[in-house]
């Protein structure tokens, strides 16, 4: 059930001087190149890999990231169905969890308590209990499963950590109780292959995602269907509520990002990305990420679309991004087997750049 580490972990830093190394590509759009090459934007991205894994030509894919709640703990998953749990500031590789066997979607810490939930192809939903034994060690122990016929695609938890929606291949939307993973609700999507879920943060709403492009929105109270948005016109890989709630960014295989009025129900503008789009998070109320399959992670108002900065250095689909402001760090994961932890100051930047 549990593979602690005992071997090292590697943790790779690159100080990039993305303006003079990549000719600029920290750029806002319509900057000189002076202004691009100033000292007072050079990115510090710190790549972590699992050395293990990497020697043993066995790098995973990452396809699911997440961060506890008091942002101690991080996790990774992937292709190799294991569950990484790494030391959040210091990006020591905690434990190996063994459980799935199949890859690993989805994966999200429950709040205010010391427990996390996976879901991968296998058609396993899984539970797990986290016990942090030192500052090197932790011990994880599968605690409970809910085994379903078909592959669980995506993962999101409300915001009180008593239910787990869980989006399957065919196109059900599935609720299930925390702890105990028992079967509570089963809803439709309208479509098939949902990969996109996201609770609004007052627990009221949940969205979900399909592959028509069409995003179906449920009151939580009674799951009676709220909204459906149409806007896009291929598959759905991200959702993302905005912090204070009311806004909704959504995201996937048609480079678009769009953002919504829940409560009005309709669409406030369109973005065009030059990449389909598969993971979004927001800076803050108004400065959102993305990151998608031209392996670039873009930095832009959404409000106005403006591109405020980007990020270059993955090599491979970006697939998670988290956000923490407190620390002026941005984490991403991907394809290219990497987590790179970026350490940036958006709030200056963006100061410096005008409207």
């Amino acid at each position: 059930m549990m593979a602690p580490n005992t071997t090292k972990f590697v943790l790779l830093v690159i100080i990039l001087n993305l303006a003079s190394v990549f000719g600029g590509v920290w750029a806002a759009a319509g900057e000189t190149a002076a202004k691009m090459a100033s000292a007072d934007f050079n990115p510090v991205a710190y790549v972590v890999r699992d050395e293990w894994a990497a020697q043993k030509d066995r790098a995973s894919v990452i396809s699911a990231l997440a961060i506890d709640e008091d942002r101690s703990l991080l996790v990774t998953a992937g292709d190799d169905h294991l569950v990484r749990i790494w030391d959040a500031k210091t990006f020591s590789l905690l434990s190996r969890a063994e459980g799935h066997t199949d890859w690993v979607c989805a994966a999200a810490f429950v709040p205010r308590c010391q427990l996390l939930v996976t879901a991968g192809h296998d058609g396993r939903l899984i539970l797990w209990e986290l016990d942090r034994l030192s500052s090197n060690g932790l011990a994880v122990a599968l605690q409970a499963q809910y085994q379903n016929s078909e592959a669980l695609r995506a993962l999101a938890l409300s915001p009180d950590g008593h239910l787990a929606a869980v989006g399957h291949f065919a196109g059900m939307v599935t609720i299930h109780e925390i702890p105990s993973l028992r079967l509570a609700k089963n809803l439709h999507s309208g479509g098939n292959d949902v990969r996109a879920l996201a609770f609004s943060p007052d627990g009221r709403y949940l969205a979900a995602g399909n592959r028509a492009g069409n995003i179906l929105l449920w009151e939580v109270n009674e799951w009676t269907l709220a909204a459906e948005l149409r806007g896009h016109t291929r598959r759905i890989r991200a959702l993302a509520f905005a912090p204070a709630g009311g806004r909704l960014l959504s995201a996937g295989e048609d480079q678009k990002v769009i953002l919504w009025d829940i409560q009005q129900g309709r669409l406030v503008t369109t973005l065009k990305q030059p990449a389909n789009v598969f993971a979004l998070a927001w800076w803050n109320d108004e400065i959102v990420l993305s990151g998608g399959t031209d392996n670039v992670l873009r930095c832009f108002r959404v409000s106005t679309g403006e591109e405020v900065a980007r990020l270059v250095g993955h090599s491979g689909t970006i697939t998670g991004l988290l956000c923490r402001q407190d620390l002026g760090q941005v984490i991403s994961a991907g394809y290219d087997t990497t987590l790179r932890v970026w350490t940036v100051r958006l709030e200056e930047r963006i100061a410096s750049y005008p409207r």
